[in-house]
């Protein structure tokens, strides 16, 4: 399997990574997050890690992470592919269409 950037990861393929990924998805619904936030349903096919896995790699298997303001924030996040392309900042020309509008 390959990460977000081509590169070959073994950490993707393990056991607690799916594991903990299946349980993530499940949590969310298979909805993705961001979509979410702005009232719009798209399947989430990703767990992305807030906390980039180069820069904080204690963190993989963390769910939670401790914020500068001293709160508990998400560091695994359910999203649609083109969110997760928008959350590491990578141009798409074709923006998110959600399949449906939420109105809550």
């Amino acid at each position: 399997m390959k990460d977000f950037y081509g590169r070959t990861n073994s950490f993707y393929l393990s056991t607690p990574w799916l594991k903990l990924r299946q349980r993530i998805l499940e949590q969310d619904k298979h909805e993705c997050q961001r979509c979410r936030r702005l009232g719009r349903y798209s399947p989430a096919v990703i767990v992305h890690h807030v906390n980039h896995v180069d820069t904080r790699p204690d963190l993989l298997l963390e769910e939670f992470y401790d914020g500068a303001d001293g709160e508990r924030k998400r560091n695994l996040v359910s999203l649609c592919r083109e969110c997760h392309k928008l959350e590491h900042g990578r141009d798409t020309r074709k923006r998110n269409r959600a399949l449906t509008v939420e109105r809550w």
